[in-house]
Parts: C-alpha cells; sequence; structure tokens
C-alpha cells in the first residue's frame, strides 16, 4: 500500500456494484476530481486501502481494483473542497433507477441542456450528481457528491424545474 506523497490524499469512498459495497480509500492527486479519476481511459479504478464491510467478498489487505464496468456509483465519504469543474453547468432535480438502488439528486448539465444528451452520449462514463439521496437494500444515506456510471441507469425521471430550484435553495447537506 502507497503512503500519499506530496500533493496527493487518500480520498475515503464507498463503490456499490450490483453485488457489493467496498469502502476504501482512493489514493489520488489533491488536485484530481474523483470523476476525472473515474472517466480516464483507464479498465480499473483502483482503491489503495480497503476496509472490510459485512457485505463485501472477503479481501486479503493490500489494494483492489476493480473494473469501471462493474460499478453502479461511487459516493465520496467526506466532504471536499469544491475543485474547479470542468466548465459552467446548469442543474436538473432527477430521480435515477440502477437495479434496486434510487438516486435523487442535481445532475450537472450544460448550460440551458436537458438531461437526456448527457444521458445518451458516449462519454462520459460517470456522470456527477449532487444533494444525493441514495435508498436500496441496507442502504439509506445522503452524499454531497455521487458519481454514476451512465450504463448502469434503468431509467431517469426528470423532476422538473420546480424540484430543481427547491434543490438548489437547501442548505448542502
Amino acid at each position: 500500500m502507497r503512503k500519499p506523497g506530496p500533493g496527493q490524499e487518500e480520498r475515503p469512498l464507498t463503490v456499490f456494484t450490483d453485488d457489493y459495497r467496498i469502502e476504501g480509500a482512493l489514493l489520488t492527486s489533491t488536485m484530481v476530481r474523483t470523476l476525472d479519476d473515474l472517466n480516464n481511459d483507464s479498465t480499473f479504478f483502483t482503491l489503495n486501502r480497503v476496509e472490510p464491510t459485512a457485505d463485501a467478498p472477503e479481501l486479503r489487505e493490500g489494494p483492489l481494483s476493480v473494473n469501471k464496468e462493474a460499478i453502479l456509483f461511487v459516493l465520496e465519504r467526506e466532504e471536499r473542497p469544491a475543485l474547479q469543474s470542468r466548465g459552467r453547468f446548469a442543474l436538473s432535480a432527477i430521480d435515477l433507477r440502477l437495479g434496486e438502488h434510487r438516486v435523487e439528486g442535481l445532475l450537472h448539465v450544460p448550460p440551458g441542456g436537458q438531461p437526456k444528451p448527457l444521458l445518451d452520449a458516449r462519454t462520459p462514463r460517470f456522470i456527477a450528481i449532487t444533494r444525493a439521496k441514495v435508498t436500496g437494500p441496507g442502504i439509506e444515506v445522503e452524499a454531497s457528491f455521487l458519481a454514476v456510471r451512465r450504463g448502469a441507469i434503468q431509467f431517469v425521471q426528470v423532476l422538473g424545474p420546480d424540484a430543481t430550484a427547491a434543490a438548489e435553495t437547501e442548505p448542502a447537506r
């Protein structure tokens, strides 16, 4: 297990797949967003440190690489200072279903844009959901940031401008 060097940090994450919930830490640059690590060209996403959970497979100590195509969503477990986004975004309140999990929150879309073109695009592989509420088997959690793999979304409902305006005025969780 590598220790963080200058300009690096271990970022506590929970990775959800169809079968497992894995808690660990991503070793990354302090200037790189989790979303950028997920959307890079590599096939696997590596957790530097893995923590045992009741529903995780029996794992050995050390780094764990997870195939990105197996990931439903990734939750940042600690509040982080916002990094500069890759441009300006508008927000759209949505309700997503990923298997038995439901995610409600704000999807970041281009200004004046709608969620569907972003969801239909070939890239990025993962999309950002902020002010997210996740429910499903054994989980009910709120998170300021969630990265959702677009290919895992079974269906989505846009909740409309009233829901978006209400969510935007709520205090961040």
